[in-house]
Parts: structure tokens; C-alpha cells; sequence
């Protein structure tokens, strides 16, 4: 779907990363979650997917066409690399710590 209609693809995947995170906030707390995000280890994590957010959602409500199509195909694929970036580095946390 992402290859066939970025646009749409675009739109559903960041409606679900932004409830995804919204959940951890109600569960650990809006504060807790937001400090957590916002420590020296986790910043460039935090500043990349914010940042790929907001670009796809403006591409995406913004640009048409083949111009469009192919910036939205990239701000998506830099919206992925930053959600399985947090991905490994959970992971990698859950072996360290055992």
C-alpha cells in the first residue's frame, strides 16, 4: 500500500502512531510519558519522529501529483526507519537489562 498510494498509507499510519503514543501517555501518565521522551537518550528519537510526522502529514495534506507522490513516499519511509529505531532500542534495553 505504501508503494500504491502513499497518500492514504501516510494518513492511517500516523493516525495510528499518534493513538499508539497517546495510549503509553494514558497509561504511564501524559508528564511521565512526555519527560520520557525528552531525556538526552531518547531526544534524537523524539525530534526524527515528531519531525517525520509533521513532514508527511504536511506533504500529504499539501502536495499532489508525482512531485507529491514521491515526497510523501519519503517522509514516509523516514517515519518507519524512526518507529523501528524505537523498536531496536527497546529491544537492545531488554537484553542489557535481562
Amino acid at each position: 500500500m505504501l508503494a500504491l498510494k502513499p497518500q492514504k498509507f501516510a494518513l492511517s499510519f500516523t493516525c495510528g502512531s499518534v493513538t499508539f503514543m497517546a495510549s503509553f501517555g494514558i497509561m504511564k501518565g501524559p508528564y511521565e510519558h512526555a519527560a520520557s521522551m525528552c531525556t538526552i537518550e531518547r531526544m534524537p528519537f523524539s525530534i526524527i519522529y515528531i519531525g517525520s510526522m509533521m513532514a508527511t502529514l504536511y506533504l500529504t495534506c499539501t502536495k499532489g501529483g508525482m512531485k507529491g507522490y514521491a515526497l510523501v513516499l519519503i517522509a514516509s519511509g523516514e517515519f518507519l526507519i524512526s518507529i523501528l529505531y524505537v523498536d531496536v532500542d527497546v529491544d537492545e534495553t531488554r537484553i542489557l537489562n535481562g
